[in-house]
């Protein structure tokens, strides 16, 4: 059944970032340091948001 979970399992979820530049390879796990992936993906110009999809294993 359902019930509550105020802690997430990291193992179940994981990230794709979509904006401003698409990661359409992998997806990343939760906690996953973000120095290797994510460089040059940041305008520091503009200073805008990172969007993420957020990906749940069943």
């Amino acid at each position: 059944g359902k019930y509550p979970m105020p802690i997430i399992k990291k193992s179940q979820y994981r990230l794709q970032m979509t904006y401003p530049i698409p990661e359409v390879h992998s997806c990343k796990k939760i906690g996953e340091t973000e120095i290797t992936w994510q460089q040059g993906r940041e305008f520091p110009v503009k200073g805008e948001d990172f969007g993420y999809l957020i990906w749940r294993k069943r």
